[in-house]
C-alpha cells in the first residue's frame, strides 16, 4: 500500500510541475523577455542569500553575493544556464556546503520574479526570487 501511495505523489508532484513550468513558460513568451532578462541581483524568498546572474559566452551563471553564511560569498551557485527563448535551462545548481550538483532550470514568473529549480532523478525543489531594485 505505501508504494501505491509513493507513486501517486510523485505522478501528483510531476503534474503540478508540468503545470506550473508550462504556465510561466507561456507568460514568459507573452512578456517578450530576451535572454539577458536574468542577469543582475536576485534575492532567495526567505531573504538569507543573494545571487549574481552573470553571462558567460552564450550561458549563464550565478555567484553567491550576499549570505548570512560569509564563507559562501563568491562561490558559484549556478553554472551553464542556456536560454531557451523562455526561459533557462540544461544548467547546473551547485550545492555548495555538500559539493554535489543538481540539474538546475529558471522560469520567469514576472518581471520582478523567477523560479529556480533543482532535480535529481524523480525529486526536485523549487525556490521563488526576486529581483534586488
Amino acid at each position: 500500500m505505501k508504494i501505491i501511495s509513493k507513486i501517486s505523489l510523485v505522478r501528483i508532484v510531476l503534474i503540478v510541475s508540468v503545470f506550473f513550468f508550462g504556465t510561466s513558460h507561456a507568460a514568459a513568451q507573452q512578456k517578450g523577455y530576451n535572454s539577458d532578462f536574468i542577469l543582475g541581483k536576485w534575492t532567495s524568498q526567505n531573504g538569507d542569500r543573494t545571487i549574481e546572474f552573470v553571462k558567460k559566452e552564450d550561458k549563464y551563471s550565478a555567484v553567491i553575493s550576499a549570505s548570512a553564511e560569509k564563507s559562501l560569498i563568491g562561490k558559484e551557485q549556478i553554472k551553464n544556464l542556456r536560454w531557451t527563448g523562455s526561459s533557462y535551462a540544461e544548467g547546473k545548481l551547485i550545492m555548495v556546503r555538500k559539493g554535489r550538483e543538481l540539474d538546475c532550470q529558471v522560469a520567469i514568473k514576472d518581471d520582478n520574479t523567477i523560479e529556480i529549480s533543482g532535480k535529481v532523478g524523480f525529486i526536485s525543489r523549487t525556490q521563488t526570487w526576486k529581483r534586488v531594485k
